[in-house]
């Protein structure tokens, strides 16, 4: 909607679409200047000279002047009741010094950004249900924009890298909990979008794509920067799209497997161990399912049989019962 004043701050254009928006037609508006120093628009202030600094005390809103061009002043949700509704518009006003002679006007554009809003408002409470989660996240997690900066550090990943959420959103040092020195992250490379082959450069070959996500990858690495003596951890990360489907974030998720990772190095330990023993014992032992079928059999239980390998004697005993 586009309506102009003059310097008396009388409506002398009133379009269409302000018609619309407002429910009042413009012979019902023009030459009336609706006692604006009670109820002043943005076009009042701007043609008074007012400052962005009085705006934003006035209406309770941000005020800034345009990039483009000195003069033009801009409000972003700029909230009113016109035509008997609540809506969200986006106001931009300027002078107009001698406009067709009859001294200073002023010009306002009004553009409804109701829906836009809307759609801000939606996507601002699933961020805030979504930070609500991870906070009470068992796991460690964090998120990052698409300017790389921090958003979200939550309570599990303060403790596994000892890093304070307050020091680290804003900040693109997300690195600072996985290495000595800086360098980019799973999350960072999946945000530039770096092709799959480049991925090795930063992991050894060690990333791969996520079973269960679509855009996800995933890599286990030991990471001596965390912890007293180092920690394994298994990273997942995911890109976030926004509602045009342009990459928003990406969130990763850092699982700490160290205790995991330890039980399999004892249980593969145990099973060296337990091999060494079987290979190289002088007694003969062997292992058979209830049907009398041998599952294995160590060397010198071959030997005794009289057979020249275990491979031999497990394929020519079929029936430990009647043949041993």
């Amino acid at each position: 909607g586009v309506f102009l004043i003059d310097q008396e701050h009388r409506i002398i254009h009133w379009n269409r679409v302000m018609e619309t928006i407002s429910g009042q037609q413009a012979r019902e508006v023009v030459g009336k200047d609706f006692n604006w120093r009670a109820n002043p628009r943005l076009a009042d202030f701007v043609l008074e000279g007012t400052s962005c600094a009085e705006l934003e005390r006035h209406f309770g809103v941000p005020c800034r002047e345009s990039g483009f061009l000195p003069g033009i002043y801009e409000q972003s949700n700029y909230s009113t009741g016109l035509g008997g509704q609540r809506k969200w518009f986006r106001a931009t006003a300027t002078r107009l010094p001698g406009w067709h002679g009859k001294g200073t006007a002023a010009i306002e554009v009004l553009e409804d950004i109701t829906e836009r809003r809307l759609i801000e408002e939606k996507l601002r409470d699933s961020e805030r249900r979504l930070f609500s989660v991870l906070e009470e996240f068992p796991v460690a997690a964090f998120v990052v924009d698409r300017e790389h900066k921090i958003l979200y550090w939550n309570r599990a990943m303060e403790t596994l890298s000892k890093l304070k959420a307050s020091d680290m959103i804003g900040t693109d040092k997300h690195w600072r909990a996985f290495y000595p020195e800086a360098r980019p992250c799973m999350a960072d490379l999946i945000l530039d979008e770096i092709a799959e082959q480049q991925f090795s450069q930063w992991y050894d070959g060690n990333l791969r794509r996520s079973t269960l996500i679509p855009e996800g990858y995933e890599t286990s690495n030991f990471f001596v920067t965390l912890g007293e003596n180092g920690r394994w951890i298994r990273a997942t990360a995911s890109l976030l799209r926004d509602v045009q489907g342009a990459p928003a974030a990406v969130i990763e998720v850092i699982e700490d497997i160290t205790e995991r990772r330890q039980a399999e190095e004892s249980l593969k330990e145990s099973e060296a161990k337990f091999r060494s023993i079987f290979e190289n014992a002088q007694e003969g032992i062997f292992q058979s399912t209830y049907a009398g079928r041998l599952l294995s059999v160590n060397p010198a239980m071959a030997v005794m049989y009289g057979f020249a390998s275990p491979g031999q004697m497990i394929a020519e005993v079929v029936d430990v019962g009647k043949q041993l």
